[in-house]
């Protein structure tokens, strides 16, 4: 695969758009009940409370959603509910992750045909190591089974929990390929250097820094923005750093946040910001804090953030 140098296949219209929806988006955690049911009113009031302080978006079932572990009736419940509450579908991005590509294309199409401004598609989680060319034939599979309602189509690349890697070819030749769907690449690997290839040879689209301590650097080189799970409890630091103003007190936060299984972490603090328990919650197989482990946590916290 042959790498292109600052493609302009870009839809304009659409990337400018999604420039803007996720310039500051929330990868908004998941709330259960004790019952091991999302809490729908916990979930649609947390979604409205960052939009008003300030989110350009919230991103729906994403890593930090649980979204492998959510149904997908309640990934349409949950656009019901968001547009009850008085919600906008065009501020929501849906996440979508999985193998079967003809079920993610129905999965990415009824939120696409419902209203949602982007839908986040990782590549096929499967084996590590995975030929790009079948990764490129996969979207290709994806994108065609949605049809003629595919739009606004964020590339995920978060090789940790995926296995594949979306190269900054793969991007390039889905790009050629289908230059009115791919947006936008969400970048969550930590790796720098890829994400600068990414910015140096894609920068005519969305390409979003989600490793916050990379943030600042990031926008200032000309990244649209973030998709962040931090902004679930500290969204005016994520915010203000989505401006392209660092903070030093992000790198030990992600630290914090990156010491133990992330998402019950990240569940935990968001408990302890908002004073709601039901965000310290998981769904099976992963494991809600212990008592000690929680005292720890945000007791580091508070020291951080005193």
């Amino acid at each position: 695969m042959k790498s292109k140098q600052k493609t302009s296949t870009s839809n304009a219209p659409s990337s400018v758009k999604l420039r803007r929806l996720a310039r500051f988006s929330v990868a908004i955690a998941t709330p259960f009940d004790d019952r091991d049911r999302i809490e729908w009113k916990t979930y649609t009031t947390h979604a409205r409370d960052l939009l008003d302080a300030g989110a350009t978006s919230v991103t729906l079932f994403g890593t930090t959603g649980e979204g492998a572990s959510v149904t997908m009736a309640e990934r349409h419940e949950a656009l019901v509910r968001l547009s009850d509450a008085g919600i906008s579908l065009s501020l929501a991005v849906m996440t979508a992750r999985g193998l079967a590509a003809e079920e993610i294309a129905e999965d990415c199409g009824y939120a696409l045909e419902a209203g949602c401004g982007a839908v986040l598609l990782a590549p096929p989680v499967t084996i590590a190591g995975l030929d790009p060319v079948g990764v490129v034939n996969w979207y290709r599979s994806v994108f065609k089974h949605i049809g003629e309602s595919a739009r606004d189509v964020i590339l995920y690349n978060i090789p940790s929990v995926t296995g594949v890697t979306v190269t900054p070819d793969v991007v390039s030749n889905l790009r050629g390929e289908f230059p009115e769907l791919v947006a936008g690449v969400k970048d969550s690997s930590g790796d720098w250097e890829y994400h600068h290839r990414l910015l140096s040879e894609h920068s005519d689209i969305a390409i979003l820094q989600s490793h916050e301590p990379y943030l600042a650097r990031a926008v200032n080189l000309g990244a649209a923005g973030t998709i962040s799970g931090l902004a679930n409890f500290q969204p005016a630091l994520v915010a203000n750093i989505a401006r392209g103003c660092d903070d030093e007190r992000v790198v030990n936060l992600v630290k914090l946040v990156l010491s133990g299984p992330p998402v019950p972490i990240l569940n935990d603090l968001t408990a302890h910001v908002t004073g709601n328990e039901a965000w310290s919650r998981v769904r099976a197989p992963l494991v809600r804090l212990s008592p000690p482990s929680q005292k720890k946590l945000r007791a580091a916290y508070d020291a951080l953030f005193s």
